[in-house]
């Protein structure tokens, strides 16, 4: 199969736009996507340090490498990788000549001790959709609406439109070495839906989202718009209030 924008063989069809494009191509829209998501949210401002969650996944390595990309060279931007394996961290802070910082468990960083303003998560389409249809289920609005909020700082998810199928062939294109193919799983830190993440709810869950997906491959950029489309509309409702 060839490239929708070139002569170029073909390395993914993505059933939801009908695409299907070399790893050229595949890189540019990945890239944009991502970049577009930063701009819509103003996820980015001067002198930002941001915090990168290296959990060992595909997404976490795209989301560095797409991070380093964008703005390692900036001179007001500062990126530290965290996370919980020292020997991955090292090797990653080497590769992006970027500090890193080890810690035990996600509730054991303090990125505002270390002088950070964001924290990137390796959160893609399929686990934020995940989280909104959980919601959905289970009545909790006020999760959708709060989604990364209530923390100590905000946190940023620049893949969030991106399924975590072409975070990890983005990760091969390039070259980049990861542990697993998880993908992430947000715990009560940032997820704070009121789900027992020990129950079969979340199982569940995934399980008849991912069937409806079948048949409806946006069925997911759906679930994500929607959450978004709530915390616009609860802007609107703050921003009148303190008017």
């Amino acid at each position: 199969m060839k490239c929708s924008k070139c002569a170029c063989d073909a390395v993914i069809t993505q059933r939801y736009s009908g695409m299907s494009l070399c790893p050229l191509h595949f890189t540019e829209d990945f890239e944009s996507r991502a970049k577009k998501a930063i701009r819509k949210h103003g996820w980015l401002s001067p002198n930002d340090c941001i915090a990168v969650d290296c959990d060992g996944s595909f997404a976490a390595a795209a989301l560095l490498h797409l991070l380093a990309k964008f703005f390692g060279k900036r001179p007001d931007i500062r990126l530290i990788a965290v996370g919980d394996n020292e020997e991955t961290l090292k090797e990653v802070a080497e590769r992006y000549g970027i500090g890193y910082n080890k810690y035990t468990s996600l509730s054991a960083f303090n990125p505002g001790k270390h002088g950070c303003t964001k924290f990137a998560i390796p959160a893609t389409l399929d686990s934020e959709a995940e989280f909104v249809f959980e919601c959905i289920l289970s009545g909790d609005s006020d999760a959708l609406i709060n989604r990364g909020r209530d923390s100590e700082i905000p946190h940023i998810m620049p893949l969030m439109n991106i399924p975590a199928a072409e975070a990890e062939l983005y990760c091969r294109i390039h070259g980049i070495e990861t542990g697993h193919e998880t993908v992430y799983a947000a715990g009560p830190e940032i997820r704070e839906s009121g789900t027992d993440a020990d129950t079969e709810f979340p199982k569940l869950a995934k399980e008849l989202l991912d069937e409806y997906t079948e048949e409806h491959p946006a069925a997911k950029y759906a679930l994500v718009n929607l959450m978004e489309e709530f915390q616009i509309a609860e802007g609107r409702d703050d921003s009148e209030r303190e008017s």
